[in-house]
């Protein structure tokens, strides 16, 4: 696990410095920016005298800090935090009881990106956005009003995002990411159990849901 975490960190500094040591003095220009994630959805599905309701929320926001290095290059640093709540509504007919169950989750993050433009001479442009990130998330599950489950979650993530650019005028410009592929490794702590253990994960996200929209405005 260490020396993954290490090799990550020293491949993700090489990137940015050499990027940054190749960059075009006619380049170089900063930029804030952000985007911004919602998706929510609710079922109702019964099946077999059992009445399960359910509904999802989630928000997500990720302001950002960056520099034009090259006509197709950019590079920078970012933040992260999301937010997501689930909730069910189950009526059991035996025994007869109504169980709600709500699970909320926070997720904080810091890492670096670089952005590599397709067709720089277009004014709707494609482009792929590499990052590299460290991230805590903790979760919190209640049955009926009751905890009965918390979730530390630390790990670091590596993620590729498609997306659309385009260049409103000389300051602003607005952008779209499309989904993303991830993967992740780090270690999950049981806080009523004081359980620990390391896992990794891979998934791919192009869905509605994965949609983001952002704005930059260049300095």
């Amino acid at each position: 696990m260490h020396h993954r975490i290490f090799a990550i960190l020293v491949f993700g500094i090489f990137v940015i410095n050499t990027s940054y040591t190749q960059e075009n003095p006619s380049f170089n220009q900063f930029f804030l920016g952000g985007s911004f994630g919602f998706s929510t959805q609710k079922n109702t599905p019964s099946l077999f005298g059992n009445s399960n309701e359910n509904s999802q929320t989630s928000l997500s926001v990720n302001p950002y800090f960056g520099k034009i290095l090259t006509e197709q290059w950019m590079a920078g640093i970012q933040l992260f935090y999301g937010f997501s709540r689930i909730e069910s509504e189950n009526t059991l007919l035996v025994p007869p009881r109504i169980v709600q169950s709500e699970t909320n989750e926070n997720e904080f993050g810091l890492g670096i990106f670089a952005r590599y433009i397709v067709n720089p001479n277009q004014s709707l442009k494609l482009m792929l956005q590499p990052d590299l990130s460290f991230n805590l998330r903790n979760s919190e599950r209640l049955n009926n009003s009751r905890v009965v489950s918390e979730t530390e979650i630390w790990n670091f993530r590596i993620r590729i995002q498609p997306g659309l650019l385009y260049q409103f005028n000389k300051k602003w410009r607005g952008l779209v990411f499309l989904g993303n592929m991830t993967y992740s490794f780090g270690e999950l702590r049981d806080g009523q159990n004081d359980n620990q253990m390391e896992y990794s994960s891979f998934q791919t996200n192009f869905n509605l849901a994965a949609l983001r929209i952002g704005v930059e405005y260049l300095l």
